[in-house]
Parts: structure tokens; sequence; C-alpha cells
């Protein structure tokens, strides 16, 4: 493997995502979000409110870049026949 690969393949690895720290934040605004929605607008603005953080959330995990080296790879592995 060449050195140009071999940066890239550890630049790659280095993206960790959201911070441990942040994820009671976003939790916790996500919550707060939706009881102030029902306290302020009854039950019809809390589901409203609801639905869009749902949304808002489905629409993220779609949008997330994944890393290529999610799977393992096969190769250098001996091939097994099925019986």
């Amino acid at each position: 493997m060449d050195s140009g690969a071999r940066v890239f393949k550890v630049e790659s690895m280095s993206d960790q995502g959201i911070s441990a720290w942040k994820l009671p934040l976003i939790v916790a605004g996500i919550c707060v979000s939706i009881v102030a929605a029902f306290y302020v607008g009854g039950p019809g603005m809390g589901m409203a409110e609801g639905s869009i953080v749902a949304g808002i959330i489905v629409v993220m995990a779609v949008r997330r870049r994944r890393p290529a080296a999610d799977l393992p790879s096969d190769r250098g592995l001996p091939r097994q026949r099925a019986r």
C-alpha cells in the first residue's frame, strides 16, 4: 500500500461523528421543544412538533455519510464450500 492510500485511510477513520457530551443536549432540545409545543398550543401543536422532529431525525439519518470500512473485507480468506 503506498503512503497516499495509507494517509487517506487514516483520515477517513478520524471522523467519529458527534461527541458524547453533545448527545444529552440534543435529546434535551428535542424534549423541550415538544413539551413546549404541547404547553403553548395543546395536543395538536404538540403532535405536529413531534412529527416534525421525527421527520428531521429520519432525514439526518438518511443523509449521514457512512464510512467505507463498515463491512469487513473478505479478501485473503479461504473460500468455503456449501455442503
